[in-house]
């Protein structure tokens, strides 16, 4: 309803942007595009735009995957890769229809080209674009507005209760014992990495130990006091990130993922320092297990928000959970609006809710009995169940720890079991969903299992 209710004003020479919280969300504005173009015999272009993660063939044929990694290879390599040179000399016919990004795959691979500069060459061209927030709350923003002006775009916020915890998301960062010492591992490798820097970093590691047995679960640091302990300053910290350059260079060049922990870390505290004296960005120190985390905390949603809504035409927020308006707009940094509320089209006597007694994710680590009483009970629901099943487990942890009893208690009771795997690519998430509505379609029972938060926890028609 929205979408088309938006889009006359693309004859008026306006765009729209409709940003999403995952890469699987971007693909529900362009079908729904389609539809529209399908049923009223109009001619709107649209397009899904997903990352270099999920858009590098480069990284696919080296088994190279994660943000950082991919985009370090696109860095050191863009020039030289066969892909973006064969899109440079290449005249690709693009149909003139709205495109998910498995078609813009699809076309590149065919075609042999860079499918993510692809992409850029049809933004141009679109009426529509959907893409993930970060797009919008960070700065790799410039590169959807070269080609699709902000401020001759409405944008459209989808899920928008989710914004304050991208913004914490996008602008927070953390290291841990293991990255630490993963970055001392790196620093061996290298002749002329220098000694006191190698000094600093295990300095490092012994303190953050001794932080880690004092405090329970979290507390709050003083970063420059910290750096002084160890020796680390502005000067060693981008050294730091000059050797942790050079051993991603190195990397790529021996086929590996260019990622580099020394890098990570002189970026991080880096961060810590230019974020000195902003109110509401903190310092925090947590404890998991035997590791520790030190992280930098962005809570300033209204701050960062209230400036990024003014570079568009206008913005809607859409969420089945807003209320109360004033509370989200307080939040979101919506300094005025109208608001407009639908009645939900559930019907609620197909709602019905159970609480369950005695089960808890609560702790570190699922104890064996905890995971036991969670398999009987979702056995028990399943058993008595005479259709497709979605399961949300708490975290990536809660369901690794259950999974493998699981599939097999779903096999026995006849279902097809899919699941999501922490770090799946999205086409990976893509083909998973097809793969399972095939299924359903068919007359199978399926069941599918992902964390809340993930790729399936919204914005996807399960069957």
């Amino acid at each position: 309803m929205v979408l088309s209710a938006l889009l006359p004003l693309t004859k008026r020479g306006l765009k729209i942007i409709w940003a999403v919280r995952t890469g699987n969300e971007t693909d529900r504005p362009i079908e729904e595009l389609k539809n529209i173009v399908r049923n009223k015999n109009e001619s709107f272009l649209g397009i899904s735009f997903r990352g270099k993660k999920d858009m590098c063939l480069l990284a696919r044929e080296r088994n190279i995957s994660g943000y950082e990694a991919v985009s370090n290879l696109c860095n050191l390599y863009k020039e030289k890769c066969q892909y973006y040179k064969n899109l440079e000399r290449t005249n690709v016919e693009i149909p003139k229809e709205p495109l998910l990004f498995s078609q813009v795959l699809k076309i590149a691979e065919e075609s042999k080209i860079c499918p993510y500069f692809l992409q850029l060459r049809i933004l141009e061209e679109v009426d529509l674009v959907s893409l993930s927030y970060n797009y919008i709350l960070s700065p790799i923003g410039w590169v959807i507005r070269r080609y699709v002006p902000f401020r001759k775009s409405v944008l459209v916020v989808d899920e928008a209760h989710n914004m304050q915890t991208a913004v914490m998301n996008v602008n927070s960062d953390s290291i841990s014992i293991l990255s630490v010492r993963r970055a001392i591992k790196e620093a061996s490798t290298m002749m002329s990495f220098p000694p006191d820097l190698t000094d600093s970093l295990n300095s490092l590691v012994k303190i953050m130990r001794e932080m880690r047995n004092r405090i329970m679960e979290d507390d709050i640091y003083d970063p420059e006091a910290l750096m002084r302990q160890v020796g680390l300053n502005r000067e060693s910290l981008q050294l730091l990130v000059k050797f942790g350059e050079k051993i991603a260079r190195r990397k790529a060049e021996q086929g590996k993922s260019p990622r580099s922990y020394l890098s990570h870390i002189g970026k991080f505290f880096l961060a810590v320092l230019d974020s000195k004296g902003i109110d509401g960005i903190f310092n925090l120190a947590t404890r998991e297990g035997e590791n520790l985390k030190l992280e930098l905390v962005d809570m300033r949603c209204a701050e960062v928000l209230r400036y990024v809504w003014k570079e568009f035409r206008s913005v809607i927020f859409m969420s089945g959970t807003l209320s109360p308006i004033s509370a989200f707009s307080e939040v979101a940094g919506v300094d005025s609006c109208d608001s407009f509320e639908m009645r939900s089209f559930v019907d609620r006597r197909k709602v019905k809710t159970v609480l369950l007694k005695g089960v808890s994710t609560r702790g570190e680590q699922l104890s064996t009995i905890m995971r036991d009483r969670y398999l009987a009970s979702i056995k028990a629901f399943l058993s008595i169940m005479n259709g497709n099943v979605a399961i949300f487990t708490s975290s990536y942890r809660t369901q690794g720890c259950i999974l493998g009893e699981l599939a097999e208690i779903a096999a026995k009771l006849g279902f097809i079991l899919f699941s999501e795997r922490e770090g799946m690519s999205g086409h990976e998430a893509r083909e998973i969903l097809e793969s399972m509505k095939k299924a359903a379609y068919r007359g199978d029972k399926v069941v599918l299992v992902a964390p809340m938060g993930g790729r399936f926890s919204e914005g996807i028609d399960l069957p």
